[in-house]
């Protein structure tokens, strides 16, 4: 892109992220003096111009409306952005007939409208209230006790403008947007329509949701558009080609890691907890690593992830012109690192199909998903097709005396690790994830730098253009190419363009907050009191008889709430997006709070059968090892553990409106057990 179609593009992407601004305004507001929301949209955007906020933007609140598509039909970019609107909304133009003020309503959680059971008569409907997102569980309530006032609106409204200041202020990073719009958007309810039948569709898609996706579709429509016309694109209308619903403009990416289950704990127990949960957050940074290179190469934005989660990653891209090979490529690039430093245990299996305008706003959407789904079964049944001279060819053992004592590999160099007072050979890999144990622990950032070589005390991972990014977890510079914050929305830690979020579920027990029999034992061992505890410290821990517990839970028959739980006219790519952020904040956010016995519930509270009463509020004796997509990984105090598998299924079934299940199953243990059989 030269540099005016670079601005054209932040414009359209600003602009579809903000397009629909004025709905909230005009709900704050007593009296609208017969203003539209489009107005209202465009004048609270205009007085932030003279902050820096480009006066582009505000052309987007007014031009997506079909009441101006007279004015709309003289741009390509407000064709592009309007079609988007059109596509993340699902209905057609013919459809809609007028809006209801919703000043008053709730956004009705999407679980809401989930129906697995063949007799639905008796289910009830629940709503969010309208707040900000934070480190509360955000349960859905009966309509009667959720009471929402014009206040309520301008009080949000306040809070979200000063960020959004502060954002303009900080350079008007997108990825920073989007952060920000989650979190103050995420309860408020889109539009909500009358069709020609006179049916109310009350909104079950909150405002983000519904901004990111049209984002999202903007961004591939200009993407497709400017590559095929090139210097046509600004010289002529394409009002015919850009709405389009049949034609497939989009492409729809799709990346699975094989091998997870055999990476994370096919070790020893020798530090077992500590290297559990560093392989487990590497796998975590090693997909979002991946889902970045390729946003970045396609010049899309965070929008564009759909889902990113439990070592799968879905992400909406244009259709270009051999995007195919391309990917392919990629692919290629990445499974030869993986090769070449993990041996054949980790694949990634990377594929796309097309979608068009018509699959993204019905249940076509559906098929869509289904045909990834297959595709990418074809490419993990071939896996390492193209490196089969490699793993065939026999593995030149360093010493055949020795091998890593922590992934039992020979054919690497070896090295000296201090664990618990006792000298073992471990291989590079392993010590520097045995050292991030710890390091996570407090890590609140982490960046990454362009290298031509590896780096000592670095992972490095190979890129789509270029050699490595060297990704550091203590060291701070300013001059990083890739930042990403774990778990951080302050809008005053986004410093530059390239800081993005990371999402993780990073609740340890550490020494320090073991009761004072295993304290004292671990501290006998050298452990510091801000490191992880042990398995021998977790047992210590338990009431009763001394040991471990470990549970794993996922959710019952997702595929089928995916591809048939909403009904046919609610099987829309929005929608289904929607779903799919409501259960990762769950699993990625909402465990931890689970884990600190914080549930945030008037029905529920923590269950304490042993009676342990956990003073001074440090939460459970558990580390979580993974948690998110659909399912968690934990080990802990046997009593602890088996409680807590209580409190999140009990939390889920009120988060998911009772229509999901979890399920999970709970082993006891000795601390010196082995791991691959506990796991």
């Amino acid at each position: 892109m030269n540099e005016e179609q670079t601005r054209e593009y932040k414009s359209i992407i600003l602009g579809s992220l903000l397009h629909d601004i004025g709905k909230i305004v005009i709900r704050a507001n007593q009296d609208n003096n017969g203003r539209d929301s489009c107005s209202m949209g465009m004048e609270w955007l205009d007085k932030h111009v003279m902050n820096g906020l480009p006066s582009t933007i505000s052309t987007y609140t007014k031009l997506h409306n079909k009441k101006y598509i007279r004015e709309i039909e003289n741009n390509n970019l407000t064709l592009i952005c309007y079609q988007a609107n059109n596509l993340a909304t699902s209905l057609k133009d013919e459809e809609i007939v007028e809006s209801i003020n919703l000043k008053h309503e709730p956004l009705m959680s999407i679980f809401s409208k989930i129906h697995l059971k063949e007799n639905i008569s008796e289910e009830k409907c629940y709503f969010h209230k309208l707040k900000p997102l934070s480190r509360e569980i955000r349960y859905p309530e009966e309509r009667e006790h959720i009471k929402i006032e014009a206040y309520d609106y301008d009080n949000l409204l306040k809070q979200f403008e000063n960020d959004f200041t502060i954002w303009i202020q900080k350079g008007l990073s997108i990825s920073a947007l989007i952060v920000l719009l989650e979190k103050y958007w995420s309860s408020v309810p889109s539009e909500t329509v009358k069709t020609k039948n006179n049916v109310a569709l009350y909104s079950d898609v909150s405002f983000f949701d519904h901004a990111k996706v049209t984002s999202a579709i903007a961004s591939c429509l200009y993407n497709y558009f400017i590559e095929l016309k090139k210097e046509m694109f600004n010289a002529n209308i394409f009002k015919d080609e850009i709405l389009d619903r049949n034609k497939n403009y989009f492409r729809l990416i799709g990346g699975d890691i094989s091998g997870v289950q055999t990476f994370i704990y096919t070790i020893s127990s020798k530090g077992a907890l500590k290297t559990l949960r560093a392989r487990s957050f590497f796998l975590e940074l090693f997909t979002e690593h991946v889902v970045s290179e390729i946003i970045e190469y396609f010049n899309l934005t965070r929008a564009n992830i759909i889902y990113n989660g439990g070592g799968k990653f879905y992400i909406l891209s244009h259709n270009k012109d051999g995007i195919e090979l391309e990917i392919n490529h990629f692919a290629q690039k990445i499974n030869n690192w993986l090769l070449a430093n993990f041996r054949h245990t980790l694949f990634l299996a990377m594929t796309s199909v097309p979608v068009s305008g018509d699959d993204l706003s019905t249940d076509k959407i559906c098929e869509v998903w289904s045909n990834l789904g297959n595709e990418l079964s074809k490419v993990k049944s071939n896996k390492f097709s193209n490196n089969l001279s490699e793993i065939l060819s026999p593995i030149e053992t360093k010493d055949p005396l020795e091998k890593c004592s922590i992934c039992y590999r020979d054919d690497v160099t070896l090295t000296d690790l201090i664990i618990f007072q006792k000298k073992i050979k471990s291989c590079d890999f392993c010590k520097k994830l045995y050292s991030l144990g710890d390091t996570l622990i407090d890590c609140t950032e982490i960046q990454g730098k362009n290298v031509d070589e590896k780096i000592e005390d670095t992972i490095c991972l190979p890129k789509i253009k270029g050699h490595f990014i060297s990704y550091s977890f203590e060291n701070r510079t300013n001059d990083a190419d890739r930042t990403y914050l774990l778990n951080n929305s302050d809008i005053n830690k986004f410093s530059t363009h390239n800081t993005s979020q990371l999402c993780y579920c990073n609740y340890v027990r550490i020494v320090n907050d073991l009761p004072e029999k295993a304290k004292s034992k671990e501290l006998e061992g050298k452990a510091s009191i801000r490191s992880t505890a042990s398995f021998q410290g977790l047992s210590l821990a338990s009431r009763g008889a001394s040991r471990i517990g470990v549970l794993r839970m996922d959710i019952d028959h997702l595929a089928k709430v995916f591809l048939k739980g909403l009904d046919k006219q609610n099987r829309t790519f929005s929608k289904l997006s929607t779903l799919s952020r409501e259960l990762t904040l769950f699993f990625k956010h909402y465990i931890r709070r689970i884990c600190e016995r914080k549930l945030d519930s008037s029905i529920y509270s923590a269950l304490d059968i042993s009676e342990k009463s956990h003073t001074e509020n440090k939460g459970r004796n558990i580390s979580i090892i993974y948690s998110g997509g659909d399912d968690l990984f934990l080990v802990g105090s046997w009593d602890d553990v088996v409680e807590v598998a209580f409190d999140i299924n009990n939390s889920f079934k009120s988060y998911t409106c009772g229509r999901l299940s979890i399920s999970g199953g709970i082993i006891t243990a000795d601390e010196n057990y082995p791991l691959h059989l506990l796991a």
